[in-house]
């Protein structure tokens, strides 16, 4: 398969040290344009776009995982009984009520509900896995939240047209996107508070007992924190516990935590992501985020706000 343009420079330049510099000036010109769309964007659209919705349909049928999701908002906003394509099958719905019942026949219409649309391909099975077995006794509404343009015609109705490629935050656990790299406070796990990173004793019992927030189930490419050296085996030890797969992990080198400065841990980071020519980058500060999109036009998502740089 033929290389694209962008992966012949990288390769170039990861044989020449010298042109590397070169690589990155010119890498905004070859970014990736890319929609991050939160839970939060997700909720806001399901409930403007039921108000647009008919309202005939008998039971709102979401398709798993995801989808489930807005099948669900719409089912709650308009009181109708929700299911799966599987549990229909079995006649097995969640009612709005528990003296509501729905006998053998009474379901005609359904609107089949699934959070976005890229090939259709997904949309399609469970369209026919229904009819096959209801044929042209059941009326099915094909219905995506989020469609890809070239989907468009998979599908009935739709909110919204994806223009350019899109990250969903319902999925950053378990979709690839690969090499990824990641700082570890703020986003594997929680941020230690000023006051107990002002104090050492405080300090080694929050990262050795830290919770965990945000846990790839995919290997992680790079982990790059600004954590001293001196605190790896405590790292190692909290990531093996709470099974975060990664190749590489990335730590300061630095006699103490004084000596870190801002320039210094956003070059830290900077480094491993060149280094490794990671696809993106989750950060949980905002400054730095910003500096590190601004220095290697990968995308970048801020964990704090879930605004991706790109």
């Amino acid at each position: 398969m033929a290389m694209s343009i962008l992966q012949e420079i990288r390769a170039i330049a990861r044989r020449n040290i010298f042109l590397r510099e070169s690589y990155y000036r010119v890498k905004p010109l070859l970014g990736r344009n890319i929609e991050f769309i939160t839970f939060q964007q997700l909720t806001d659209w399901t409930i403007e776009w039921t108000k647009r919705l008919p309202q005939n349909y008998d039971v709102i049928v979401g398709i798993p995982r995801s989808g489930l999701i807005v099948a669900s908002i719409i089912a709650c906003r308009l009181g109708k009984p929700l299911t799966t394509p599987d549990k229909m099958l079995n006649a097995e719905y969640w009612l709005p009520t528990k003296d509501q019942t729905i006998k053998i026949g009474e379901v005609r219409n359904v609107l089949l509900v699934d959070d976005a649309t890229g090939r259709g391909e997904t949309m399609q099975t469970f369209y026919w896995q229904l009819k096959n077995v209801f044929g042209d006794s059941l009326n099915i509404t094909r219905a995506s939240l989020l469609v890809e343009k070239r989907a468009t015609d998979k599908v009935d109705l739709y909110y919204k047209v994806l223009t350019k490629g899109a990250f969903f935050e319902w999925n950053l656990v378990h979709c690839e996107r690969r090499p990824l790299g990641v700082d570890i406070d703020g986003v594997l796990c929680e941020e230690p508070p000023p006051e107990v990173d002002a104090d050492e004793r405080k300090y080694v019992n929050f990262i050795s007992n830290a919770r965990p927030y945000i846990i790839p189930q995919y290997t992680i490419e790079v982990i790059v924190t600004n954590r001293l050296e001196r605190y790896r085996e405590i790292t190692e030890e909290w990531l093996k516990r709470h099974n975060v797969k990664y190749k590489n992990l990335i730590m300061l080198d630095l006699p103490s935590k004084r000596f870190r400065t801002q320039k210094i841990m956003i070059q830290n980071k900077v480094n491993a992501i060149r280094q490794f020519d990671l696809y993106w980058f989750w950060e949980s500060n905002w400054t730095e985020a910003q500096a590190i999109y601004k220095a290697c036009r990968i995308p970048v998502l801020c964990i704090d706000k879930m605004v991706l740089f790109s």
